[in-house]
C-alpha cells in the first residue's frame, strides 16, 4: 500500500457524500484529511496546517479568480497541489487561466496513486521555497527599518508584500497597478486604490523622516540615492536592484 504521509484539505459546503467517500480513500494512503467548511475557516487552515493538498469540491463552492491568484502565488496561503472536484464541465469554466488539476470523484484514488511523486516534491519544494522567503522578509524588515520606515503604517505590510510578489515574479513586474496591487487588495480585503495610496504615504513619511533628521549618506538608505521623493514604483525597483545587489556580492564571497 501507498503511504503519502501529507497533510490536506478539503473545502466543501456541506458535501456529506464526497466527504465521506473523500476521507476514505485519503486515509487508505495515508493522507490526513480536514474539512473545511467556510473560507475563512480555509485561510485559517491554510496558514497554520500548511497543507500539501487542498481540494475545492466546485459542486457546492465558488472561488474568485484573485483569490485563487493567491493560493498559487508562493506567500502565505500558497497551496503545493490544487485539485478541482467537479460534476459538471461548467464548474470547470472560471478557472481555465490555471494549470489545475481537475477530476470527479471516483478517480480520486487513481489520481492520488499515480501523482504520489508530484505531490511530495511539491511539497518539499514548498518547504525550501518558504525557509528561503522567511530569510528574505527578515531582510526586507531590517532594511526598511534602517530607511526609518514605520510598521504602524498601513503601507508597511503592503510594501513588503509589494516585494515579495514583485521577488516570486522573478523581478519581472510591467505595471504595479495590473499586477501586484490587486493581489495585495485581495489578500487584505481593501482597494486598489488604498493598497497604492497607504504605500505612498509610507514612503513620504519615511523620506520625510530622513530629510528632517539630516541623515548622513548611508549605503543602506536608498533614500539617499534621490534627488527627490521617489514614487512607489521607483522606490520599490530600486530597493529590490539593491537587495540583488547584495545578494550577488554575497555570493561571490562564498564562491
Amino acid at each position: 500500500m501507498i503511504r503519502l504521509n501529507l497533510t490536506a484539505l478539503l473545502y466543501s459546503n456541506k458535501n456529506i457524500d464526497l466527504a465521506y467517500r473523500a476521507k476514505k480513500i485519503c486515509r487508505n494512503v495515508a493522507i490526513n484529511l480536514i474539512n473545511s467548511l467556510d473560507f475563512v475557516d480555509l485561510t485559517i487552515k491554510i496558514v497554520e496546517l500548511k497543507p500539501q493538498i487542498v481540494f475545492f469540491d466546485l459542486s457546492t463552492i465558488k472561488i474568485e479568480k484573485e483569490i485563487m491568484k493567491l493560493f498559487v502565488s508562493n506567500g502565505q496561503y500558497y497551496i503545493p497541489n490544487i485539485i478541482l472536484i467537479y460534476n459538471k464541465p461548467e464548474d470547470l469554466a472560471s478557472y481555465e487561466e490555471f494549470d489545475f488539476t481537475a477530476i470527479k470523484v471516483e478517480e480520486l484514488e487513481k489520481l492520488l496513486l499515480k501523482e504520489e511523486k508530484n505531490f511530495k516534491l511539491n511539497a518539499v519544494l514548498f518547504e525550501h521555497e518558504r525557509k528561503d522567503m522567511s530569510d528574505i522578509i527578515n531582510k526586507i524588515n531590517k532594511d526598511l527599518f534602517t530607511m526609518t520606515f514605520s510598521p504602524k503604517h498601513t503601507g508597511y505590510s503592503y510594501i513588503v508584500e509589494a516585494i515579495k510578489i514583485i521577488i516570486k515574479k522573478q523581478g519581472i513586474v510591467g505595471s504595479l497597478n495590473n499586477e501586484v496591487y490587486p493581489l495585495i487588495a485581495a489578500k487584505y480585503g481593501t482597494t486598489t486604490s488604498n493598497v497604492e495610496r497607504n504605500i505612498r504615504n509610507a514612503i513620504v513619511c519615511a523620506y520625510n523622516n530622513c530629510d528632517n533628521l539630516n541623515y548622513e549618506i548611508n549605503i543602506n538608505n536608498l533614500f539617499c540615492s534621490f534627488k527627490f521623493r521617489p514614487t512607489n514604483k521607483e522606490f520599490i525597483c530600486m530597493y529590490l536592484e539593491h537587495m540583488t545587489e547584495e545578494f550577488n556580492a554575497k555570493e561571490k564571497i562564498i564562491y
